[in-house]
């Protein structure tokens, strides 16, 4: 059936029209998006184990509005959640409870939603990983936001608008993040306060405008990849940098 055949295939793009071609479908509607939608509801509520629930809604032309907030955070499954992707939809911005409602979430993904901005109250106790890449975000989030990400590793702000980067002052903050890209950014320096992010390993900022990447970043022990590519850079000289950590460490020494 084509209910089947759309529920083995949720990882292809049923807005495009090839692909709905393939399962015999006439353009998209509103209908059939509430329809597509409320299939992968019933399949993700319907599984047992909890490590498995993972809501994929990407790439559906959803608004804001069609989100199914209530459903989402319901109690039957809001707290056995692992995995929500609304990736590739239209939001302009996200629906404040699913950053408040969901406490065994592990990785949220809000890529490519048209998003300029994020709600300052986040409370999600158990996310490791956080995708908001290729949106028009152009403002760092606050320390509000990290409060509420104490499990956070994996931070994802690729292919936005942010100018600056401003880590937590607080210590207790965004100490178990150890991945951070910020590249295709409009960034121009790295601040030496993200040296003191503890876990921090790898670090990406490609495709900006910097010119200088400090002593404390090139330093700090635990960063196992430091990526600037395609920057600006002055010190250490683009060389240097071309040639990897190693070599940007010893430039400082």
């Amino acid at each position: 059936t084509i209910d089947s055949g759309l529920s083995r295939n949720s990882h292809l793009d049923f807005n495009d029209p090839n692909v709905r071609k393939m399962f015999g479908l006439g353009s998209s509607s509103a209908a059939e998006r509430q329809r597509r939608l409320r299939l992968l509801m019933d399949q993700c509520e319907t599984v047992r184990f909890p490590f498995k629930k993972r809501l994929i809604l990407a790439n559906m032309n959803l608004s804001h509005e069609e989100i199914p907030v209530d459903q989402i955070c319901s109690e039957r499954l809001g707290s056995a959640l692992y995995k929500l992707s609304l990736s590739g939809n239209r939001l302009n911005s996200i629906p404040e409870p699913l950053l408040v409602s969901l406490n065994g979430l592990r990785v949220l993904d809000f890529s490519q939603c048209d998003l300029h901005s994020i709600p300052e109250k986040w409370d999600l106790p158990s996310l490791k990983k956080l995708n908001l890449s290729h949106n028009r975000i152009s403002k760092c989030p606050s320390e509000s936001v990290f409060k509420g990400l104490p499990e956070l590793q994996h931070l994802d702000f690729y292919g936005n608008k942010l100018t600056c980067m401003s880590p937590p002052s607080d210590p207790s903050l965004l100490t178990k993040l150890e991945y951070l890209d910020v590249g295709y950014n409009l960034l121009s320096a790295i601040p030496d306060e993200v040296a003191n992010l503890p876990s921090l390993k790898t670090l990406k900022c490609v495709n900006n405008a910097i010119e200088i990447i400090p002593a404390a970043i090139c330093e700090k022990v635990e960063l196992r990849v430091l990526d600037v590519s395609s920057n600006p850079l002055v010190q250490p000289p683009l060389e240097t940098c071309e040639r990897g950590l190693h070599s940007m460490r010893r430039y400082y020494h």
